[in-house]
């Protein structure tokens, strides 16, 4: 009996206890509820190399001019020379396809964007064009002349700076800098006389270009771009002469402008 009541006397004790330890923890005050930190996503940066692809088409504008001048032991009468000089007076539009590969580097500070960037592409332009005319009919009668020109290039390669302005995942850009080509053009000339002459040139040329775009940065390493440029090759001339007797010299001269539109792929690392 002693054992029971030792037993019971134990339980309650502890009930007791706990009892005494619940009043106790519901008169301390309530712990005040702290929100976790929230971590914020790092900003995008443009800084870095890349490798990449681009096509596009282009639109081209060349200004292409035959021209001779009189010699009294030449095949022209005076009053023809400028009715020839007029007719070599001719525009064409040279439009391709263009595309190829692009590499280059950029440098963040802040929302600032500067790199540099080259490409190599090919650049398939070609456009023709032909004028017809007539002789004075004093010296010429029934006597027509015709001048026909073209203007091509095969490849453009581009050494540029760009400077742009970054919002986290865009950047806004412009650029500018050295084009290379070669300039293609092919001259030619003749009448019913007849008479004729061909004469063609192939020209490395140095030029310019300048342009703008937007690239947004996509998943992972990866960017996607939209561009414009402009490029400007300068004049290009070459000389000819009438393949008949008597001689007579012919001057020919071609530029080369063009519009591109294109749009990128690139890997950043």
């Amino acid at each position: 009996m002693s054992n029971a009541k030792f037993v019971f006397s134990a339980v309650a004790a502890a009930i007791a206890i706990a009892g005494f330890d619940a009043a106790s923890a519901a008169d301390l005050p309530a712990r005040a509820y702290t929100k976790a930190p929230v971590i914020a996503d790092p900003a995008y940066t443009w800084t870095g190399g890349y490798i990449g692809v681009n096509a596009g088409g282009a639109w081209g504008s060349s200004n292409s001019s035959t021209s001779t001048v009189f010699s009294p032991a030449g095949y022209f009468f005076p009053e023809n020379v400028p009715l020839v000089n007029a007719a070599g007076v001719q525009s064409i539009k040279p439009n391709g396809f263009t595309g190829g590969f692009e590499a280059g580097y950029n440098w963040q500070a802040g929302n600032f964007v500067f790199g540099i960037e080259g490409d190599i592409e090919s650049f398939h332009l070609s456009g023709s064009t032909s004028t017809a005319a007539a002789y004075s009919s004093k010296t010429c009668p029934n006597q027509c002349f015709f001048v026909m020109s073209s203007a091509g290039t095969n490849w453009l390669a581009t050494t540029r700076g760009r400077v742009g302005v970054a919002a986290n995942n865009w950047l806004f850009f412009a650029t500018g800098g050295a084009a290379f080509t070669t300039l293609n053009g092919s001259f030619s000339f003749a009448d019913n006389n007849p008479t004729t002459e061909a004469v063609s040139l192939s020209n490395g040329r140095t030029g310019y270009t300048l342009g703008g775009g937007i690239e947004a940065a996509l998943w992972s390493r990866w960017s996607a771009k939209a561009e414009y440029l402009y490029v400007n090759f300068g004049t290009a001339s070459a000389t000819g002469a009438l393949l008949q007797f008597p001689a007579q010299p012919m001057f020919h001269s071609i530029d080369l402008k063009a519009s591109i539109a294109r749009a990128g792929l690139n890997y950043r690392f």
